[in-house]
């Protein structure tokens, strides 16, 4: 029977070992390649063997996603290395821990094995390996928000590997490189670096290396406002991944892909692939995979004006972030409270998620987090009755994405600048604001700002006594409000409307307006739902 056993493991390790690339023969023999793991491990003259299964598998699992199974093995194979004294054996085993580690978002754990790794390579003369630790170290820096320190370590990395003529792995570094940049809102110098990566895989006819720069490519073109360039992208990636079987790589190509529908207003097909992404990422047991979709999941929900349900992923999404000590998800998910909470009208709580984050952001150097919880700070101060602590925070977060070019939220910045200098009084310094960011969100096609551009203006143009073009403003409005879906954005441009047609005389059509709102607001538990219905009780007694 050992013999017959001892065959039987040889067989699947030599075909693992000669068809590295053949996932399909992978998925369907692994219960018999589980059969061949146990047996080998059950023998006390077998350390070489396990360290060779190891060393012909754990590619699959990592293609495949299968991060806890690495867990399992990567040990064993640690244990016969040094049983063994095969010191790049052990650096193998240490290397693919780390990667699991990573995988699982445990970074810290990630890199104190990549420590261990860069100082055993070093002790071999392994530059390749050498390299290789540098890259790992880099990513997990980057990860926990020490992106510039990551970047003299890829440098360091790039450098070994274009002296050793190793293009493929100078791709990855090249990417990796990028990636540090992408952090710290570098976005233009992120997108040289994925080009080059690119056209290195393009050379190499590396599908894997391929998809990776195309899905780089994406996100950094999303965050200059360049949407439907990054949607290409994304499209181009996603098939790529899914050839190759890297499922981690498709979850997170359908979740950017979600992302750019919600941000076109498209909210169904948002949730589609945010939900597909999440169940890819806990099939694989990425963690970190978990946290970004619970919370994009929050954000469309948000947009759809289902608060509860928001703050259910959101909470979700903050405690994964926690749990695995993932900072800028971490933020996201405040925000996402803050946010929610916010729309509520409970802004004394919408205010302590905010400054939650903002002091998060500034820890890690995260800017665009930074101006996003700024201008949200901005908002809700003026909602909140105090406009003139509003105007500081907008113009610190203009600055900034001015700076860094980032088109989308400079809008976001100008519109609720504009609000604020609507609520101080000063109406034609906020149509100005309205203008600009209307402009710039009509060139993004951004239909749900463009439709709160309108709504601001519709306010401007009716406080100017111009009731044809603030009529005209807040249909527009309306219209796109329905279109999308969004029904927060619905209930504000119906009230707005109703207080022009009290303005004009026009009560019964006023009232017919605000109840929108009142709805919306009972149905979302608004704090303010009874404010709003005394207020349309006003209107409504002067029907004659």
């Amino acid at each position: 029977m050992s013999n017959a056993q001892a065959r039987h493991a040889q067989f699947y390790l030599t075909y693992a070992q000669t068809h590295r690339d053949d996932w399909h023969w992978f998925d369907a023999e692994w219960s018999q390649i589980q059969r061949a793991w146990n047996w080998i491990n059950a023998r006390d003259d077998c350390a070489a063997r396990v360290l060779e299964s190891a060393r012909a598998f754990i590619p699959f699992f990592e293609q495949r996603g299968m991060n806890q199974t690495t867990l399992e093995w990567a040990p064993r194979s640690l244990q016969a290395a040094r049983t063994l004294g095969d010191k790049p054996g052990e650096l193998f085993s240490l290397s693919r821990l780390g990667e699991a580690h990573h995988r699982l978002g445990d970074f810290r754990r990630a890199l104190e094995l990549n420590e261990e790794c860069l100082r055993l390579a070093r002790e071999l003369g392994d530059r390749a390996s050498e390299a290789i630790a540098l890259g790992d170290q880099a990513r997990a820096y980057t990860l926990l928000g020490q992106a510039r320190a990551a970047i003299p370590l890829h440098q360091q990395q790039v450098e070994i590997l274009r002296q050793l003529g190793d293009r493929a792995r100078e791709g990855n570094a090249l990417t990796a490189l990028g990636a540090a940049h992408f952090e710290l809102a570098e976005f233009r110098r992120a997108i040289e670096l994925y080009q080059q990566a690119l056209a290195i895989a393009h050379a190499l006819n590396d599908q894997r290396g391929q998809a990776h720069a195309l899905n780089n490519l994406a996100n950094a073109h999303a965050n200059l406002g360049e949407l439907e360039t990054a949607m290409d992208f994304w499209q181009r990636a996603l098939p790529l991944f899914r050839d190759t079987g890297n499922r981690d790589g498709e979850a997170t190509a359908l979740g950017n892909l979600g992302i750019a529908y919600r941000k076109q207003s498209q909210l169904d097909a948002a949730v589609d692939f945010q939900q597909q992404a999440l169940a890819i990422h806990r099939e694989t047991g990425n963690l970190r995979g978990q946290v970004l979709a619970l919370n994009n999941l929050g954000n469309v929900y948000l947009d759809r004006g289902n608060l509860q349900t928001a703050i259910e992923f959101f909470q979700q999404g903050l405690s994964g972030a926690r749990a695995i000590r993932e900072r800028a998800s971490e933020g996201r998910a405040l925000n996402g409270l803050g946010q929610v909470y916010l729309a509520l009208g409970q802004f004394a709580q919408a205010i302590e998620y905010f400054e939650q984050r903002l002091a998060l952001c500034r820890a890690i150097g995260e800017r665009i987090g930074e101006s996003t919880t700024l201008l949200n700070l901005g908002e809700t101060h003026t909602e909140n009755g105090e406009p003139h602590k509003a105007i500081p925070l907008c113009e610190q977060a203009l600055a900034i994405l001015r700076d860094i070019g980032e088109r989308g939220g400079e809008a976001a910045a100008l519109s609720i600048l504009g609000g604020a200098r609507f609520a101080l009084g000063e109406t034609l310094s906020a149509r100005e604001c309205y203008q600009q960011s209307l402009a710039i969100n009509r060139a993004l096609q951004n239909r749900r700002r463009e439709g709160g551009d309108l709504n601001g203006l519709g306010n401007v143009y009716r406080v100017l006594g111009d009731r044809e073009n603030a009529e005209e403003s807040y249909q527009a409005a309306l219209v796109i409000a329905r279109a999308i879906g969004d029904r927060q954005l619905e209930a504000q441009a119906a009230w707005d409307l109703g207080l022009l047609y009290e303005a004009m005389g026009q009560p019964e059509r006023a009232v017919e307006r605000m109840q929108i709102k009142v709805d919306y607001a009972r149905t979302t538990n608004d704090a303010r739902a009874d404010d709003l219905a005394r207020q349309q009780d006003a209107v409504r007694g002067k029907i004659t």
